[in-house]
């Protein structure tokens, strides 16, 4: 845990002290989760995976090279600071699958294919990745004064919300109190972490098509498509209450929004005997 204790220059108490830091390895955090799976092994032609997970992630205060600009509103009552964790993902699901089409040379249909019909319609390979979770949890702060804190809670954030990227209201949330100074008088009402980030979801899609060249080798292509649904996955919005943008979501995470993309891969494969296939070189159009 790391931050400033919440008395700084010309309080009553401590007329004479500046901001003290502090680190110190006195939290407390726990995480409990129920996993589940459903998994088939490659059989006719079908493999997939999914996993889902229901967990929660609890402390008391972030990590010291967390990415937070509050400060712990009484260090002498932890207790009031637990709640879920930054880390915390309440729920996560992932699939994963690929589909080998039935059809070709060796296949249930079209064995008896010629050269070219063979190679039109047969060695085609369908994958799916999609991945799904929760938000995570984040802080509201109010550095307006010394030290920054946690605002008063006044409303229902979720409350008079008209356009898209409004993620919650503003006016749910007021400035502390504080002196001529400058001097933020008490933490605010709004618990720690009260608010939880957007959701994200996922699908990328591919398709192989795989010709055979005699018994070792095979030329392969792939057509991937990443962000299938061209949706955007943001970050948690603006959670400064001093910021014009307070409560909007202003970004997305890194290479989100992908358009729906076409990237081929031309990859020679050769077929060793014990070993499996092995690349022999990658071309990227």
């Amino acid at each position: 845990m790391s931050g400033s204790e919440n008395s700084p220059q010309n309080t009553v108490n401590y007329p004479n002290l500046g901001a003290i830091n502090t680190q110190a390895t006195i939290c407390n955090s726990s995480y409990n989760a129920l996993p589940a799976s459903l998994n088939r092994g490659f059989a006719d032609g079908l493999q997939f995976s999914t996993n889902y997970t229901w967990a929660h992630a609890i402390d008391d205060s972030p990590g010291a090279f967390d990415n937070y600009q509050g400060s712990v509103v009484n260090y002498r009552d932890l207790r009031a600071e637990r709640s879920s964790s930054d880390l915390d993902f309440r729920q996560r699901f992932a699939l994963s699958g690929l589909y080998q089409l039935p059809l070709g040379k060796g296949m249930k249909y079209g064995s008896n294919w010629n050269g070219f019909e063979n190679a039109v319609l047969g060695g085609w390979q369908a994958n799916l990745i999609f991945t799904a979770n929760n938000g995570t949890p984040f802080d509201v702060f109010y550095n307006g004064g010394s030290p920054t804190v946690r605002p008063d809670l006044v409303g229902n954030p979720f409350a008079g919300i008209t356009t898209r990227y409004q993620y919650f209201n503003p006016a749910a949330f007021a400035p502390v109190p504080k002196n001529n100074a400058g001097v933020q008088l008490r933490g605010g009402t709004t618990p720690r972490n009260y608010l939880v980030g957007p959701h994200v979801k996922n699908t990328d899609l591919s398709a192989f098509k795989n010709f055979q060249f005699g018994e070792p080798y095979n030329l392969q292509f792939r057509a991937e498509f990443y962000n299938l649904t061209n949706t955007p996955q943001f970050i948690n919005p603006n959670n400064n209450l001093t910021d014009s943008n307070f409560g909007k979501l202003q970004s997305t995470r890194i290479g989100s929004p992908d358009p729906v993309c076409l990237a081929v891969l031309v990859l020679l494969i050769k077929t060793h005997r014990g070993n499996g296939r092995q690349p022999l070189f990658p071309v990227f159009c």
